[in-house]
């Protein structure tokens, strides 16, 4: 299993997390759109999530990089949306606070 920097590709989202195991490549979104919540998953091959930082040392975990990816609505699959890059930082130690 690759871990670190590097490029990742988006899998299937079985629309719950963690269920494969954390490390699973995955994305579920949820949209508010004209005060309706609609969730988008990732399909197979959905994209790449690019991570171009990981700092993991005790007291630190940062993940930080892009994203792009095609997800479609789970309850209308023909709808779908873009993510072009989308960009992340994300403090791993302050995450679960």
């Amino acid at each position: 299993m690759q871990t670190g920097n590097g490029d990742y590709v988006i899998d299937q989202s079985n629309g719950e997390l963690y269920v494969d195991g954390p490390n699973n490549n995955q994305i579920i979104a949820s949209i508010k759109e004209n005060g309706v919540y609609k969730t988008y998953w990732s399909g197979t091959n959905a994209g790449i999530i690019k991570i171009s930082r990981s700092d993991l040392f005790v007291g630190t975990s940062i993940f930080s990089g892009t994203i792009n990816a095609v997800l479609y609505n789970k309850d209308n699959p023909s709808e779908t949306i873009n993510i072009t890059d989308g960009r992340f930082d994300i403090n791993g130690i302050t995450l679960n606070q």
